[in-house]
């Protein structure tokens, strides 16, 4: 939360006045980098069920009993969507920092630090699960599956970010009637 804290304390160097921002461009850059964070937070420290994926695996490891495949195969789904989830986002934020920050960095380095630290796991229990596999002569999940899910992914969640920051800057600037514009692909059910 180190970024989080730096920016309180600059605020309060500044006096308890609000920080007005009244460009479009200005407010995007405040939101997205708000959004960004907001998000690789809410990723790396809520809802993942890393502990429950890991705890499954040790099952796995220690079972008298061989899984059913559709067993196997389901986990093997939900740890490739842990992973990938990962990695697309940090795919995102990349092409966001290079086409909407020009180059400068969108995360602060705790919470970037944060989401290395989720990868780093993401890629351990992908490694165990691999091992837990071949001893069950289950399908693999490989680093090549992994970055071609991840060139597909990828850019929905930039655009996902990008549309929230929009929406974000519109209801602070503008009258909100925009909101829908902005909103729409993301609420639009999968296809």
């Amino acid at each position: 939360m180190g970024g989080y804290v730096e920016l309180g304390r600059r605020a309060l160097e500044r006096g308890f006045d609000r920080l007005f921002i009244d460009d479009e461009d200005s407010a995007f850059v405040f939101e997205c980098v708000t959004v960004c964070n907001n998000y690789v937070l809410q990723l790396s420290f809520y809802g993942d069920g890393v502990a429950v994926k890991t705890l499954y695996l040790v099952r796995l490891l220690r079972s008298d009993d061989r899984p059913e495949e559709s067993e196997l195969q389901r986990f093997r789904s939900l740890l490739k969507s842990f992973v990938l989830e990962g990695i697309a986002l940090a795919d995102a934020i990349q092409a966001i920092d290079e086409h909407h920050f020009t180059g400068h960095k969108v995360l602060f380095s705790d919470t970037e630090a944060a989401l290395a630290k989720r990868y780093g796991v993401a890629r351990e229990l992908c490694d165990l699960y691999n091992e837990t596999a071949l001893w069950y002569d289950g399908e693999l999940i490989t680093a090549e599956e992994l970055a071609e899910a991840a060139k597909v992914e990828a850019p929905k969640v930039e655009e996902l970010l990008i549309s929230l920051t929009r929406a974000q800057v519109d209801l602070k600037l503008g009258s909100g009637l925009n909101v829908k514009r902005w909103l729409s692909p993301i609420l639009q059910p999968a296809e």
